[in-house]
This record gives structure tokens, sequence and C-alpha cells, in this order.
């Protein structure tokens, strides 16, 4: 074994954390792209795949949160298309005039677990 390369250490698994994602705001220089969540990352798939996919391979039950204002249908919509139930969302209804310190608070008001993971 080389000199300086040790062996990774079996890690413990914690499945119960919360992962928070902030995507109600607006991308400025995308004024008709919709939802930032929904934004196309490449051909098959989008932002939110990628970080539910991402979550779900490290923290198998974890609780995902999604805090959306801008679009929220589409959202919605792309949750039961992609038959992923277990993903939670909340509205921010005043996303235009908050910042994500609201979007926050409104997310850790529906957190089950102890541990939470801000995205």
């Amino acid at each position: 074994m080389p000199r300086f390369i040790a062996p990774i250490k079996r890690q413990e698994r914690y499945d119960d954390v919360s992962f928070i994602i902030l995507a109600s705001s607006l991308i400025p220089r995308m004024k008709n792209a919709g939802p930032k969540s929904l934004f196309r990352v490449d051909k098959n798939s989008v932002m939110l795949d990628v970080q539910y996919e991402a979550i779900r391979n490290a923290f198998a039950e974890a609780e995902i949160i999604v805090v959306t204002g801008h679009m929220t249908s589409s959202v919605i919509a792309f949750r039961e298309a992609t038959g992923r139930k277990d993903l939670k969302i909340v509205e921010n209804q005043l996303y235009e005039g908050c910042g994500g310190l609201e979007e926050i608070r409104l997310a850790l008001n529906t957190v089950t677990n102890k541990k939470v993971a801000i995205i």
C-alpha cells in the first residue's frame, strides 16, 4: 500500500436526517425558464432529479423537503409524474419579497428529524 493512502473506514449510515432544498426564487438571468428546481441539467434530467438521486444514494430513508415559490404547480406535477411521493413540497408564497431565511423557516416547520442539511 502506498505511504499516504489509508484504507477507507466503514462509516455508519444515518437515515434519520432531513434535507431541505431551497428552490423558491427565480433565476434572474433566465426569466421564462420556470422554477429553479426544474432547470434542465442535461437531456434526460433536471436539477431536482440530480439532487434527489444523490441524496437517496447516500441516505436511503432520508426526508427530502423542497421549498418552492415560483411555479409551485410545475414542481408538484413533476413529483406526480416521476412517482416520488416521498418528496415533500413546501410553498413559499412570499418568495419575491423574502430571502432564504423565510424558506428555511417554512421548511423547518415541517421537518421530522433532529438532523437537518440545507441545500
